[in-house]
């Protein structure tokens, strides 16, 4: 009988922390050092990038081999190449003198005027940061990611078509940008990247969010609980 009564209370603390343990993922991306294309001169030791699928927390790190980009613009998608990909995802635009970030819905046209032709997703002010060379953005996607098919989202696969830029020149405020003006663009182009046992590409990690650890030790702890009641 107390056994019993044991597992009923274990089961239904069990389906309790369930319920309300998140099951969400945080996918980790990282890619070794590089170069980028075009005539920005710029080079790279590594780029970082994470999405929290319970959150919508988008971020993209780049630690430059020198000085960081003072601003540029950023489409992620799932897997494919961003490029000429209408209407699913969000290109980000970014100035470091302001720190903010803009969001707009991407037309397939990668470049520091296609904001002009597409929807407004979100102004994030302060979202953008560089310390030497590191640079930073970081953003709630919620918003992007629903008035878009992915938005800035990405899992175990991940395109990039990133453009940092130099000589950035950003104008615009919560309503919108009014003008984006850059000199030597660089580019980062990838698809279907994120196999960790390819070394020559980036890779994607699954990480557990607290919230299941949670739930998993918990139930180890219940199983022992049983055994010394069990005991007694």
């Amino acid at each position: 009988m107390k056994n019993n009564i044991v597992k009923a209370a274990v089961l239904a603390s069990l389906l309790t922390l369930s319920a309300g343990a998140s099951a969400t993922v945080l996918y980790d991306y990282n890619r070794g050092a590089g170069s980028f294309g075009g005539n920005s001169g710029l080079s790279y030791d590594s780029i970082n990038a994470t999405f929290d699928t319970g959150t919508e927390e988008f971020s993209f790190t780049v630690d430059y081999n020198g000085a960081a980009a003072d601003g540029g613009w950023l489409v992620v998608s799932p897997g494919a190449n961003p490029k000429h990909a209408n209407d699913e995802l969000a290109i980000a635009y970014f100035d470091a003198d302001s720190g903010d970030v803009w969001a707009y819905a991407y037309n397939g046209n990668n470049n520091n005027h296609s904001y002009q032709e597409t929807q407004f997703l979100g102004y994030h002010a302060g979202a953008y940061t560089t310390t030497g060379d590191i640079a930073t953005l970081i953003l709630d996607a919620t918003y992007a990611n629903a008035q878009t098919d992915t938005g800035f989202a990405f899992g175990e696969d991940i395109g990039v078509w990133f453009h940092p830029s130099a000589n950035t020149t950003a104008i615009g405020d919560a309503n919108g940008l009014n003008s984006f003006v850059t000199s030597s663009v660089g580019w980062f182009d990838v698809s279907n990247d994120g196999d960790c046992a390819n070394q020559n590409t980036g890779c994607v990690v699954q990480v557990a969010e607290p919230g299941s650890l949670l739930l998993v030790g918990l139930g180890f702890g219940a199983m022992g609980l049983r055994r010394r009641l069990r005991n007694v």
